[in-house]
């Protein structure tokens, strides 16, 4: 009886130990997904923990890998993503694309934040339940021009 109740006794510490390291490692993998820099979208991290937004953007003309970066709710500042890669389309080519696929999204150009000198610019306001407003910025010249996309989430 009394060689039972040890068996019982260890059994279960081992368990609460084992339950205590999976909850602890489940939060250094919550906390190291909080903020996200240059990590690439083949990436488990992207997988699991990448916001809906970035996922969901197509890239065009893709010349260069695309990286990837986010920061979650803080209390300071909104939430945002952003992802930069290279195409060898041209700008206003870009800018048409990434117009047209954010329009299906509930995204209305908005011309106030844009500066005038600024035509590689795209600042669109959006109502859906995603992100509150996206920004595309493409270099002038390159062969393979840098395109940023840049999130500000709505959770």
């Amino acid at each position: 009886m009394k060689m039972e109740s040890s068996q019982v006794i260890k059994s279960l510490f081992f368990i609460a130990a084992g339950g205590g390291c999976i909850a602890v490692l489940f939060f250094i993998f919550a906390w190291s997904t909080f903020e996200v820099n240059d990590i690439d979208r083949a990436s488990i991290t992207y997988r699991l923990a990448a916001p809906q937004s970035l996922q969901s953007v197509e890239l065009v003309g893709e010349c260069r890998q695309p990286k990837v970066h986010w920061k979650g709710r803080d209390g300071e500042s909104s939430p945002f993503s952003s992802l930069t890669y290279g195409s060898s389309l041209s700008a206003d080519e870009i800018l048409h694309f990434y117009r047209t696929a954010f329009e299906k999204n509930l995204c209305e150009p908005d011309y106030s934040a844009t500066a005038p000198a600024s035509k590689n610019l795209l600042s669109m306001s959006c109502k859906n339940s995603e992100f509150l407003s996206v920004k595309v910025f493409v270099d002038k010249v390159a062969a393979c021009r840098e395109v940023s996309i840049d999130f500000i989430e709505n959770y």
